[in-house]
């Protein structure tokens, strides 16, 4: 297996990945929102921590996601 297609195959982890914080964050969220307003109860603002943490862990997927882009973009270009 070359360079490109280890890249290439990084870059669709790092996608499901992000969709998977993002969609995990969503709910955690959504559980926390209910949990502190719809239903009170001592821990709702830990999950609404939890999903904050989960969306920075997206972030920086996110970021690795942008630079491996780069990199298989300019090596198409040479």
């Amino acid at each position: 297996m070359n360079s490109k297609t280890k890249l290439q195959s990084k870059l669709k982890d790092y996608q499901r990945f992000i969709i998977t914080l993002i969609l995990l964050s969503t709910y955690l969220f959504l559980g926390g929102v209910n949990n502190v307003f719809v239903y009170p109860s001592e821990n709702g603002e830990k999950l609404l921590y939890l999903s904050g943490t989960l969306l920075i862990v997206g972030l920086v997927f996110s970021i690795q996601y942008v630079k491996i882009k780069r990199i298989i973009t300019e090596n198409e270009r040479t």
